[in-house]
This record gives C-alpha cells, structure tokens and sequence, in this order.
C-alpha cells in the first residue's frame, strides 16, 4: 500500500537542509549551534490557507522535524500533571500521533513539500495559557486521500465535536478536537486540518478556518 511506503520515511527527508558555511574549530566552540529541523518557507497558497486566530500565537511554522519531533513540539508545552490528570489530554496525544504520521509525514511522497507549495503546517499556542495547542495543516489536492483518511481516523478518537459556536468565560477548559474543510485557491484543491486540545483552541482555530472559506 503507497500510505504503508510513505509512513515509513522520515519527513525530514521532505526537504534538505541549507548546507552550513565552514566555521574555524575556535568560532565554533564559542557560537551556538545553528538551528535545525525547519524547511524553507512554504509556497504562497498553502501558506496563506494558514489560520491567523486573534489572541493566538503561532509558535512554529513548517517544522521538519520527524513525527516524534512534531509531536515532542507540540506536546512539550502541556505540564506532565496536566497531562497525567486529564484523560483529554490523553486522547489528544493520541490523536496527535495519527495526525503526524496520517498527514505531515504522508507528504513525503512530494520532493520538498514545502517549497513545492504542496504542505504548510503550524502549531498554534494560548499566549495566557500554554497547555492550550492546536496543529493546522494544509495539503494540497494531490494528497487529498492521505489527509481524508487521516481525519476520518481522528473523528474515530473524538469522541463528540465541541460547540465551537458557545463562548465561555474564564480559562480554557482540556477538550480534545479534530475538523478539516476543503478548499479552493488559484485553480488548486486543498484540504485543512487541524487538532486542538482546549475548547477555546477549537473555537479559536474552527471559526477562524471557517469564516475564511469563501476567500
């Protein structure tokens, strides 16, 4: 099976990194380390299908980091306790699982997704309240049946849709989420998916998804 083939790479290899410059042995014992593990800049139309949620940080765009470096990503702002304590949480870390593997690392099967304007992915965070995370991606039509079988996978997890419409007052309470949406731009067929795991970080991402969908 193709999705069985893809899985099994590591989505690093979906883009190259930049070679690095040649540095003398005693720059490089007192510079740091040059950062890793993003792609370049992802294309223009799956970068402007991107959600921009008011009062929501974009902590990561376009991470190339392998499904446990996505994960680890996502999941490394949510405190041990919290996660412990709360079966949503729980079932989001699951869920994060099937959306990693199901989508980002599906687009494999495109040389340098990225660049190529064929993936955008970003990892969204509550500046008040850091537990509170969400992932979107974006894929183009040519991967539509990875993504599609990836959200019916994730609707299997959840285990009701949340009021998105209903806003509350005070914190963000755990609430585990999963939705996509197609949609057209430029003559190209995508899909957008995304997974949170607080009902104001699916409120946040589904009405600002969706408010867009006739652009």
């Amino acid at each position: 099976m193709l999705l069985t083939a893809i899985l099994a790479l590591s989505f690093v290899t979906a883009c190259e990194d930049f070679p690095l410059q040649d540095t003398p042995p005693q720059a490089a014992q007192t510079k740091a380390p040059p950062k890793k593990g993003f792609c370049p800049a992802a294309g223009p139309i799956t970068r402007s299908l991107l959600p921009s949620p008011e009062g929501v940080e974009r902590i990561a765009t376009n991470p190339c980091l392998g499904v446990n470096g996505l994960i680890g990503m996502a999941l490394d702002v949510i405190p041990e306790q919290k996660m412990a304590e709360e079966a949503e949480l729980r079932s989001f870390r699951q869920g994060l699982r099937t959306f990693a593997t199901r989508v980002t690392v599906a687009a494999d099967a495109v040389d340098c997704a990225y660049e190529n304007d064929h993936l955008a992915v970003s990892i969204y965070q509550d500046p008040k309240y850091g537990w509170s995370v969400g992932l979107v991606a974006v894929v183009r039509g040519d991967l539509e049946a990875a993504a599609e079988e990836a959200i019916c996978l994730l609707l299997k997890q959840v285990p009701f849709l949340p009021d998105v419409g209903f806003r509350a007052d005070g914190p963000p309470a755990p609430k585990f989420c999963a939705d996509a949406e197609s949609r057209e731009a430029r003559g190209y067929k995508f899909m957008i998916l995304w997974i949170a795991d607080s009902d104001a970080m699916c409120r946040s991402l589904t009405n600002t998804i969706r408010a867009t969908g006739g652009a």
